[in-house]
């Protein structure tokens, strides 16, 4: 576990990116007892990713869904990856 991690400014593990969140967890970190950094992590890292959960499963209904879109996602993906290549 000891030691520096990459990738934040202190080289310790945080929750970059996570505003206020990230805030919290290092505040719970500094101020209290590791039990409680541990559940202001955990609900740290729970709300993103419950928010990505239901992006992605709107992205997948309206796949399933609707074949316009489907056609559009398709062709436009065919387009870029094309271009890509050129």
């Amino acid at each position: 576990m000891g030691g520096p991690r990459p990738g934040h400014p202190d080289g310790h593990a945080g929750h970059s990116g996570l505003g206020g969140e990230g805030r919290s967890v290092e505040n719970a970190r500094q101020n209290s007892d590791r039990e409680n950094a541990r559940v202001e992590s955990d609900k740290a890292t729970e709300r993103p990713v419950l928010a990505m959960v239901q992006d992605n499963t709107q992205l997948f209904k309206l796949f399933a869904d609707n074949p316009d879109f489907r056609r559009w996602l398709a062709d436009t993906a065919l387009r870029l990856a094309y271009e890509a290549t050129r």
